[in-house]
């Protein structure tokens, strides 16, 4: 019976180290998930995901939303539109429409039919034949046409499919189930010994 019990006990212990160790990693990994870039963040009235993206210039921008799956931002109402200015706050953001193909005709990226605009009053003007893309969120939460460079460094990505979990995520999620699987085991065992 005593051998029984040092068993047991070595065990327990051996498993409390192990949930202490798992503990320990699944701390690190939420340490370490505070620092990693955010997620993009999801409107209900459409389930599009959508954040910030750099660039210098347009182009780099709608390049980075592109190569994450997306397209710098459609805006296809006012509701997006308020939305989009209540959790994008930041003056001249890159939005994804542009005459770059031919001026005065404006298109979106994603090729979505142009049926909404918040132009502020007097634009689209391209001064100095050069404005061949907007950004939002200029005097307020309208539009401007501004050219390619040089006026400013972040854009809005539009994705259409909500993004899935990083690795990391689905790490974290596997040890912590381990973790619970191992606690319920220990638990049953010290239950038994009791019997």
């Amino acid at each position: 019976m005593v051998s029984m019990n040092i068993t047991n006990t070595t065990k327990g212990e051996l498993m409390r180290k192990l949930l202490a160790g798992l503990v320990t990693v699944m701390m690190m990994l939420v340490m370490n998930a505070v620092v990693a870039p955010a997620a993009p963040i999801i409107w209900i009235g459409n389930g599009h995901g959508y954040e910030l993206v750099s660039g210098n210039d347009w182009y780099i921008a709608e390049a980075s939303a592109i190569s994450n799956g997306g397209h710098l931002v459609t805006i296809n109402d006012a509701a997006e539109q308020v939305w989009l200015s209540q959790n994008f706050s930041q003056p001249n953001l890159w939005i994804g429409f542009n005459d770059i193909a031919q001026e005065g005709n404006w298109v979106w990226t994603s090729g979505e039919a142009a049926s909404y605009t918040n132009w502020m009053v007097g634009e689209p003007n391209n001064a100095n034949s050069g404005e061949d893309v907007a950004v939002m969120n200029w005097g307020g939460n309208q539009w401007n046409d501004l050219p390619v460079s040089g006026w400013t460094s972040q854009g809005i990505a539009e994705y259409a499919s909500a993004p899935t979990p990083e690795p990391a995520t689905m790490l974290l999620l596997g040890t912590g189930l381990a973790a619970l699987a191992g606690a319920r085991k220990l638990k049953k065992q010290q239950f038994a010994i009791m019997i």
